[in-house]
């Protein structure tokens, strides 16, 4: 029996460059004169003919595989010969012969620049969210604000924390801080999710930017609410 790895990085057997490739992506095994594909649970799937494959099933020496945006020349790597085997070449391209030039495109949920682009707003979604939080405490009842700004850091940390509790006691409260928070907080964690779940090329810094923005607010969003429901405890500290 043999066995051929196919994913994004040089830990598999045939290394696919191609950004919607999972790192560990699929398996052909040659066993006793047969072919079988295994996906590898893959994000983007694993197509034979056009068609997703879930989990394994056989092939034939004139099937097309796609993964990602490419079409796997798979029978060279089991040393079929050229008479024998169908010529494949990457989506897109002019040369070779397709059998059927199927895009996985069509296929599959979100391009690559789409999900940069969701993970980037998502980001900064979270980020405002916060600026808001903060810019508001400070303009907020801005006497009282500068007031306790005149005393110690302690005073200013309580008042803050009172107010994102939402509570009208010493500053004017608008209510809307825990909305602030979980939508900072929701944004910025699927950013991350989104950046991780689509597996984004390294070099792509438009999502990479997004999902650190996101992870970092969200984190920030976190303690804020851990701060707003324990207010009336650090209040009395």
């Amino acid at each position: 029996m043999e066995v051929k790895t196919f994913g994004r990085g040089s830990q598999n057997d045939v290394d696919v460059n191609d950004t919607r490739v999972s790192r560990s992506h699929c398996q052909i095994i040659k066993d006793n004169g047969r072919y079988f594909i295994r996906d590898l649970g893959s994000t983007n799937g694993t197509y034979v003919n056009g068609s997703r494959i879930n989990g394994e099933r056989s092939l034939s020496l004139y099937d097309t595989v796609t993964i990602g945006d490419t079409t796997l020349p798979w029978q060279k790597y089991f040393g079929v010969s050229e008479d024998n085997r169908t010529r494949v070449s990457p989506i897109g391209n002019n040369y070779g012969q397709n059998v059927n030039n199927y895009s996985s495109n069509q296929y599959n949920v979100k391009s690559n620049s789409n999900s940069a682009i969701l993970t980037f707003f998502l980001g900064i979604i979270s980020a405002c969210c916060i600026a808001y939080i903060v810019i508001s405490f400070m303009t907020s009842g801005e006497k009282n604000v500068m007031s306790a700004f005149g005393g110690t850091n302690k005073d200013v940390f309580k008042l803050f924390c009172i107010y994102l509790k939402g509570v009208d006691l010493i500053i004017y409260s608008y209510g809307g801080q825990w909305l602030l928070m979980i939508t900072a907080l929701v944004s910025g964690a699927a950013a991350k999710f989104i950046h991780n779940r689509t597996e984004e090329d390294e070099e792509n810094k438009l999502s990479n930017f997004g999902s650190r923005l996101g992870g970092f607010f969200a984190g920030i969003a976190v303690v804020f609410i851990i701060l707003a429901i324990f207010a009336e405890n650090i209040v009395q500290m």
